[in-house]
């Protein structure tokens, strides 16, 4: 069998996209069928939340899923495949890498789509070969630390305001409830006493729900501290998703007041464990050079679904140990004996800190020893933990049909209390509270352990339980507007104000009309009617990564019955640290322990 007939069959059953016939086709006139096989792995590999192929470590497995073995084997062998990529590649890239169309570049031992090199290059650059240090008055810097400081201290928030105000860029690392929102508060409050307000602040996420939540904290958190007008003025009233602040960048260049170079202008990013290699390269590329950029974030929770996290690879290694200028710099600022190495450490390592101390779970806390036990992989002590009556952790194993349908009645049965609440007539915010306190999540959308299928059998039940019965009432319709439906926005309706990730219910306003309401927005209602909104889902069960920055008081977490790529430690990590007092896990224990193990995807 010819190649193309080859690919073509593979296209076929899925195997590969169109994008991988390009290369592959591209290739093959070129009478490379080496290099064919180089291009798909190196697509797939990709597609898998890989920046690059690892020849080294390539076999059939990282090429392509087991279920297409047989076309696998005939793809793998045709025409006598090289025994040492390696040296094949070394020879004949060197070539390619002058041609600018070609695709592919090869470089130590690592093969690569050409614009995911030049992104790497340019993100590794902007991080570990930049200069990233501010001249500032560090008499005066000191001072508005120590008074900050005087209403709520914390040795490792003052150390991570003393980088950002000697950094350029800086990064600030921490799990659920170690105070990064605090601390950015004092961030802004010290470098608008710094710089006597004359800074321009934009607040920004990968997700509309994630930037808000965000903004939200930020003007709660200032009432701590002694501010005034012009300092709480200063803190913007409105955040932008990457994707507007990459298009408002490209249109302003970023500068505000291009007339005033005594302007410093403050980006603040959360929830930057989520952004990829390429939204990080657009969002670096939009920046302006004199930006002062902080980044904020947790590289234990869940990455991108797409190329990995960006913020795990860069701060992953860093230990809070700094080179002796830096730490010199900290040492003065705050009175603190700060590790400094005097060896050469990477310049962004300088930038780097992680919060240690967690706020919202003691160090007793089932949740928080969970926690800390799958970042250990520690397997028999988490499922040690689960046998422990007292705890508030529980375990429920999957094991056929009927556990199944168990796991739907307990969560409707958690649904009546809700429901309750919609009937007394109580005021929107006080139900949108109530339903936000618990939450079901699942790993994935499809199947009987998906999202689409849960939400489908609750939205029946609940429906046939408390809508049935009426007159003139219809079957139950997918798409019906009744009264008490629960939705989550899954995609920005900026003209609107609802952003993906925002919980919306459907209640009656004083007018009896039916009408979709959100939680208040600065201080501001919103309720809109259901025509207007376009792209929602039902809102019963969502996934881990649709919670991602938020947290409910309990969890029910739910895991399929076959393991895939995306079950992995940072998935369970994330699914578990998003509640603050009772946690279930439904699914396999064997499934579990495999995710637990699987820190690569």
């Amino acid at each position: 069998m010819c190649i193309k007939k080859i690919l073509l069959q593979a296209i076929k059953k899925k195997m590969i996209d169109p994008f991988d016939f390009y290369f592959a086709t591209y290739l093959f006139e070129e009478k490379n069928t080496e290099m064919i096989l180089a291009a798909l792995c190196t697509n797939y590999v990709t597609r898998r939340g890989h920046a690059y192929l690892d020849i080294k470590k390539m076999n059939k497995k990282t090429v392509f899923p087991y279920k297409y073995n047989n076309l696998t084997e005939k793809l793998w062998n045709f025409n006598q495949h090289v025994n040492n990529w390696i040296t094949f590649l070394s020879d004949k890239m060197f070539v390619y890498n002058k041609i600018d169309t070609f695709p592919l570049f090869f470089e130590k031992n690592k093969l690569y789509i050409k614009k995911i090199w030049i992104m790497k290059n340019y993100i590794n650059k902007f991080f570990f070969h930049k200069k990233v240090d501010t001249n500032i008055d560090l008499y005066k810097a000191k001072k508005i630390i120590q008074n900050i400081s005087e209403q709520n201290y914390d040795v490792n928030q003052n150390i991570a305001i003393s980088i950002s105000l000697i950094k350029k860029i800086t990064c600030i690392i921490g799990g659920p409830g170690t105070g990064k929102t605090t601390t950015v508060t004092k961030i802004l409050l010290s470098l608008l006493r710094l710089y006597k307000n004359n800074i321009k602040i934009k607040i920004c996420a990968p997700t509309g729900k994630a930037a808000t939540i965000l903004l939200e904290s930020l003007h709660k958190t200032l009432k701590i501290f002694q501010t005034n007008i012009d300092e709480i003025k200063k803190i913007p009233k409105t955040a932008f998703t990457l994707h507007e602040l990459i298009l408002l960048n490209n249109k302003k260049k970023y500068n505000c007041n291009n007339n005033n170079n005594n302007v410093m202008n403050i980006l603040i990013i959360d929830e930057a464990s989520m952004i990829d290699l390429v939204l990080m390269y657009n969002l670096l590329k939009s920046i302006k050079k004199k930006t002062k950029v902080i980044f904020l974030g947790d590289f234990n929770q869940l990455p991108s679904i797409r190329i990995k996290s960006i913020l795990a690879l860069i701060c992953k290694k860093a230990k809070n140990i700094y080179n002796i200028e830096t730490a010199k710099k900290i040492n003065f600022l705050t009175n603190e004996k700060i590790i400094f190495r005097k060896k050469n450490i990477p310049t962004i390592y300088n930038s780097i800190h992680k919060l240690q101390k967690n706020y919202r779970f003691q160090l007793n806390s089932p949740i928080y020893t969970l926690s800390q036990l799958i970042l250990k992989q520690k397997n028999k002590a988490i499922f040690n933990l689960f046998n422990e009556k007292k705890n508030k952790i529980k375990f429920y194993p999957i094991i056929n049909e009927k556990m199944y349908h168990l796991i739907i009645n307990k969560i409707f049965f958690h649904y009546c209390s809700y429901w309750e609440s919609i009937t007394e007539n109580t005021e929107y915010e006080s139900i949108l509270k109530k339903f936000n306190k618990f939450r079901v999540l699942c790993a994935v959308n499809e199947g009987y352990f998906g999202t689409n299928k849960i939400n489908l059998i609750i939205e029946k039940m609940i429906y046939n339980l408390y809508f049935k019965k009426k007159k003139n009432q219809k079957l139950y319709n997918e798409n019906e507007w009744y009264f008490g439906k629960t939705i989550i926005i899954t995609k920005n309706q900026k003209i609107l104000g609802v952003f993906n990730g925002e919980i919306g219910i459907v209640l009656k306003d004083k007018n009896q009309t039916k009408k979709v309401f959100f939680h208040s927005l600065n201080g501001k209602k919103r309720s809109f009617n259901p025509e207007l909104i376009k792209y929602y889902q039902p809102a019963w069960c969502t996934t881990v990564h649709k919670a991602q920055g938020s947290e409910f008081s309990k969890i029910y977490f739910i895991i399929p019955n076959n393991f895939i790529c995306i079950l992995s430690a940072s998935l369970i990590y994330t699914a578990v640290t998003r509640a603050k007092k009772e946690i279930t896990i439904f699914g396999d224990k064997k499934i579990i322990e495999k995710m637990i193990q699987n820190k690569n995807c």
